[in-house]
């Protein structure tokens, strides 16, 4: 009876450590969620801001700044074919991004873009992945249950996004 117990709870004791290390699933790349409409802190350089983001489709993305102060309410917006730019109910639209290389929004627009491209990204660890783009390195991290996008990074540009406040419903 004794040898029964002692059975019975080692195999206990084996179940538990097994169900407590249980393993996190990993994402492939083409888990990743790059449709999408959250909000994203974003630090470029020196500058940092915080905007919605709504990406519907590759080439299609707008920006809605929130802070600094002084910018809230810009938008930029992507349609595939043009760019406009938005502010105080005024828009001034261009077949091309008259925007500087450095600027956050162009640096995400074009990143994603490049990146939601299939046989582009490297797997790592804790569904982290990485790419190269333009020249420079950057690594995207997911929800390993949602595939969406955690945060991006581009030392080279010394540029991080972080995505919060997904919206399930994308416009």
């Amino acid at each position: 009876m004794r040898k029964a117990a002692l059975c019975l709870l080692a195999m206990l004791q084996c179940c538990w450590i097994v169900s407590c290390s249980a393993v996190t699933p990993s994402l492939e790349a083409s888990d990743l969620v790059f449709l999408f409409s959250c909000k994203a802190e974003i630090t470029a350089g020196e500058t940092q801001t915080i905007c919605t983001v709504e990406r519907t489709a590759p080439g299609i993305i707008r920006f809605s700044v929130l802070q600094p102060e002084d910018l809230a309410g810009m938008g930029y917006y992507w349609s595939g074919d043009s760019f406009s730019t938005t502010y105080a109910g005024l828009e001034a639209q261009s077949d091309t991004c008259p925007l500087p290389q450095a600027n956050f929004a162009v640096i995400l627009q074009e990143t994603l873009d490049y990146a939601s491209r299939s046989d582009v990204l490297t797997a790592g660890e804790n569904n982290t992945f990485m790419g190269e783009f333009d020249g420079c390195a950057f690594t995207l991290t997911a929800d390993p249950e949602t595939g969406r996008l955690v945060n991006l990074t581009v030392p080279q540009k010394n540029f991080t996004a972080v995505f919060s406040e997904y919206n399930d419903t994308i416009p």
